[in-house]
């Protein structure tokens, strides 16, 4: 038996598939026409309390937090119903493939709205940061027909990360207000992280202190504390230390100068930044609190001296014009007459440097302007007579010798009277002698109470003719130059048979007071006194001067050749000239 196959007829064949095709599509068909209308999700996205910022279009939400994303959606046509598939699906911004965290089967039907909530405990470790999470709808048949979606930009972030690397968690920063996205928020120079644990700052605020300063460059730049306005408390505020006068504000007192910046700045006008502000060679702290000085002048009373050379070179006052008020002022006595301006008197003449240069044209370095013998002040002050011209009244003698003469008169014309007054005036002039017997010349006062003298006197009145003949003898030794006969023989018997004793060397008045004399005539005077020679400190006793008078005095005269100076152990020796020892040794060493 064969076995052979009916060939299949092309017709019936095709007609057998129409028919099994309607009736698959047949109930499908059905179906359609019973779904609702149109879908749409009228609203979705995560809710305040689940995204903890918005920046634009994007949400920010917590990865390991419970977050909820809420969806409505919304049909329309008939009044039938269809069963579809709600998706949220992850759908990240780099290179990963998107992901459907939950999916839902729901029957929706015509002309109404559902309201669907997806909670997500925590979001998948894989799927952090920038996505975007859509929420698609889709028919749930054969065809997988979407119906809906809509789609949320989302960054979804860690609480513990420091997404911007800025030292700060995530959290940290959002609860401090800052921006977790950008690592110095404020643009002040200072990571966030840095203004948060280290510098205590405003990471929101760029200045802190409100100084002018940001913070950033207080601490990189200045190393000031941006907590604070006037980091180092001198009054002045970083900015205008570092913008305006270039002071350090980190320093007080920037120049040292013993002056606060504010106090230069706001009180004194001077500069912070030099310690000597006018250059005068007086720092500003000295010029404002010892010496009263202006600190802006270099010679504040305007007398011709800087500041510093009154200060340290002549020990005048800075402040005042003319120190030593002789009437002229302290640079003219330096720079021009080179005389002390400490000193009003500085030959010690009697007359003021002012007295002599603007009254009387007298020489204010020289006691004895005209070389008479008389200091100037004495000429001007005692005698009237011109400081100016030795011989004032052009008789042919010097002042001095007519001073001495009418000296030497004065006690005399006392001692005319004696004999209309009796033995009682006579005896008091005694009993006072030593008041008035310095006055009387050596050899009258050598007559009086010398050795041959004294034998006559039986008590202490003497004969009225014995005093009428002595006064006799003085005023012609005196007034006309002759003597009585018996002082003549005594006096040359006195002196070797010479009528008068030679004369000392350089020989002046001696026997004149000294504090009539000028100070040269005065030191002479004592060298002749004492024979030609004198101890420097003997002659300080016998001057009553001070030591450094008497030093000044001598080297005048030593320059001068008028006295010779000899050091001697620890002492000087003063000689005239010609009286000085033979050898090193004089009769004055101990």
């Amino acid at each position: 038996m064969s076995d052979r196959r009916t060939p299949r007829n092309p017709a019936r064949t095709a007609l057998v598939a129409i028919v099994l095709l309607a009736a698959l599509v047949a109930p499908v068909a059905t179906a359609a026409a019973q779904e609702p209308g149109e879908i749409r999700i009228a609203q979705s996205g995560f809710g305040d309390a689940d995204a903890f910022a918005e920046r634009g279009e994007t949400q920010f939400i917590w990865a390991d937090e419970s977050t909820t994303l809420e969806v409505a959606l919304e049909t329309s046509g008939s009044d039938g119903e269809g069963h579809y598939e709600v998706c949220v699906r992850s759908e990240p911004a780099d290179d990963r493939s998107p992901t459907d965290l939950e999916c839902r089967s729901e029957v929706l039907t015509g002309n109404s709205t559902e309201e669907l909530a997806f909670t997500f405990d925590g979001w998948p470790e894989g799927y952090r940061g920038e996505q975007t999470v859509s929420i698609v709808v889709t028919a749930d048949t054969l065809s997988r027909d979407e119906a809906a979606r809509a789609t949320h930009a989302v960054s979804v972030v860690g609480k513990a990360a420091d997404a911007d690397g800025d030292g700060a968690s995530n959290r940290r920063e959002v609860d401090g207000g800052t921006d977790f996205t950008d690592p110095d928020t404020d643009d002040d120079g200072l990571a966030d992280g840095l203004e948060l644990d280290t510098y205590n700052t405003d990471p929101t605020g760029a200045d802190t202190d409100g100084d002018g300063l940001s913070d950033g460059a207080e601490v990189t730049t200045h190393e000031t504390d941006p907590t604070r306005a006037d980091t180092d408390g001198d009054g002045l505020d970083d900015r205008t230390e570092v913008t305006e006068y270039g002071t350090n504000p980190n320093r007080a007192d920037t120049d040292g100068d013993g002056l606060s910046d504010a106090l230069e700045v706001n009180t004194h006008e001077t500069d912070p930044a030099r310690a000597d502000t006018d250059g005068d060679g007086l720092n500003d702290a000295a010029e404002v609190r010892e010496h009263e000085t202006n600190p802006t002048d270099t010679d504040t009373d305007e007398d011709g001296l800087s500041d510093a050379l009154e200060v340290h070179t002549y020990g005048t006052d800075p402040a005042k014009t003319d120190s030593d008020e002789d009437g002229i002022s302290d640079g003219a006595e330096v720079n021009e007459l080179a005389t002390d301006p400490s000193l009003a008197d500085t030959d010690d003449d009697g007359l003021s440097d002012g007295a002599e240069v603007n009254t009387y044209g007298t020489n204010p370095n020289r006691a004895d302007t005209d070389g008479d013998g008389l200091a100037d002040g004495a000429e001007v002050n005692r005698y009237d007579t011109d400081p100016m011209r030795a011989d004032t009244d052009g008789d042919g003698q010097a002042d001095a010798s007519e001073v001495d003469v009418t000296q030497r008169l004065t006690p005399f014309a006392l001692l005319l009277g004696i004999p209309f007054v009796g033995a009682a005036a006579g005896s008091a002039l005694w009993a006072t002698r030593r008041r008035w017997l310095p006055h009387v010349p050596h050899r009258v006062r050598t007559e009086v109470v010398g050795s041959g003298a004294t034998d006559r006197v039986t008590g202490t009145v003497l004969s009225v003719r014995d005093w009428a003949d002595r006064v006799r003898s003085w005023v012609a030794e005196v007034v006309g130059g002759g003597t009585s006969e018996r002082a003549t023989d005594e006096a040359t018997a006195a002196n070797g048979g010479r009528d008068r004793p030679d004369p000392g060397p350089d020989e002046g008045p001696s026997e004149v007071p000294l504090e009539m004399l000028s100070n040269e005539d005065a030191v002479l005077a004592v060298l002749r006194r004492n024979g030609g020679r004198v101890r420097q400190s003997d002659l300080v006793e016998e001057t009553g001067w001070s030591k450094s008078k008497v030093s000044r005095v001598l080297s005048r005269m030593d320059d001068a050749g008028r006295v010779t100076k000899i050091n001697v152990g620890r002492g000087n020796v003063i000689t005239l000239p010609g009286e000085e020892p033979d050898g090193a040794d004089s009769p004055f060493s101990k």
